[in-house]
C-alpha cells in the first residue's frame, strides 16, 4: 500500500519526499515489488534530499546493484559508486561495492564491443530530474 500511496504522490509531485526512513522503506518496498524504475527513483530522491544521513553509503550501493542488475545500466552503476565514501562502508557493502563496480566494468566494456550494444547502453541513462 505505502509503494502504491508513493506512485500516486510521484505523479502529483515528482520531487516528493518523505521522512528519510519511510523514504528508504518505500524504496526498498518498490524494489521487492520489482518496480525497479520507481525505486531508483525513490533512491535517488533519498541520496538528494538526506545528505547527511548515515545510511546514505549504504543506499548509493543498493542504487547501483538496482541499475546494474535490475535495470541493466552498467554506466550508471559506474555513476553512482563513483560518487560512493568506500571508507565509510562496512565490510559486506564495501564488498558488495567491489564486486558491483568489477561487474559493471566489464559489462560497460562489453557493450563497448559489441556493436549496437553501445548505442543501448547510452539509451539507458537515468530519467530526467522531475520524472519518475
Amino acid at each position: 500500500l505505502a509503494a502504491q500511496l508513493y506512485r500516486e504522490l510521484l505523479a502529483e509531485s515528482p520531487e516528493a519526499s518523505l521522512p528519510a526512513a519511510l523514504q528508504l522503506d518505500v524504496a526498498n518496498q518498490l524494489a521487492v515489488e520489482g518496480d525497479a524504475q520507481t525505486a531508483r527513483r525513490a533512491y535517488t530522491i533519498y541520496l538528494e534530499r538526506f545528505r547527511s544521513e548515515p545510511a546514505r553509503h549504504d543506499v548509493r550501493v543498493m542504487l547501483a546493484a538496482l541499475e546494474l542488475r535490475r535495470l541493466d545500466d552498467p554506466r550508471a552503476a559506474l555513476a553512482t559508486l563513483a560518487q560512493l565514501d568506500r571508507s565509510r562502508l562496512l565490510d559486506a557493502p564495501r564488498a558488495l561495492a567491489d564486486r558491483l563496480h568489477a561487474e559493471a566494468t566489464a559489462r560497460a566494456a562489453q557493450r563497448a564491443t559489441v556493436p549496437g550494444e553501445a548505442a543501448k547502453d547510452t539509451a539507458s541513462t537515468r530519467p530526467p530530474r522531475g520524472r519518475a
